[in-house]
């Protein structure tokens, strides 16, 4: 499924060091450590482990600027909200970390609805 949420050609941008999302994201402005293209990066290469036990995929607060600034057109809304639902089909250690109990209950921004 996460593969064909990212295109070879969107690959291609993103591995071309494009690196756009990340000015338009405010996460990653403050949290260096944060990168949307480091997680498409991380997802078309099949590296799921890391993202799926880490906390990036939450961290992630859903205002789609990445995906509207991207010149590759990556959906990466879609691409995080699959990667949460595998998480939490997985129940990782992050999921708990997050308060997250069910892909029902989970807002674009990763915390649990009310």
């Amino acid at each position: 499924m996460l593969r064909a949420l990212i295109r070879p050609d969107q690959i291609f941008y993103c591995f071309a060091d494009c690196g756009v999302c990340e000015g338009y994201c405010p996460v990653a402005r403050q949290e260096p450590t944060f990168s949307p293209r480091r997680i498409v990066m991380a997802a078309a290469q099949g590296n799921l482990t890391a993202l799926l036990s880490g906390d990036d995929i939450w961290r992630c607060r859903s205002c789609g600027r990445c995906s509207y600034h991207c010149p590759a057109a990556v959906d990466f809304l879609s691409l995080i909200r699959e990667l949460r639902e595998q998480a939490l089909a997985l129940k990782t250690e992050a999921v708990a970390r997050q308060g997250a109990t069910s892909k029902d209950g989970i807002k674009g921004d990763g915390r649990e609805a009310a």
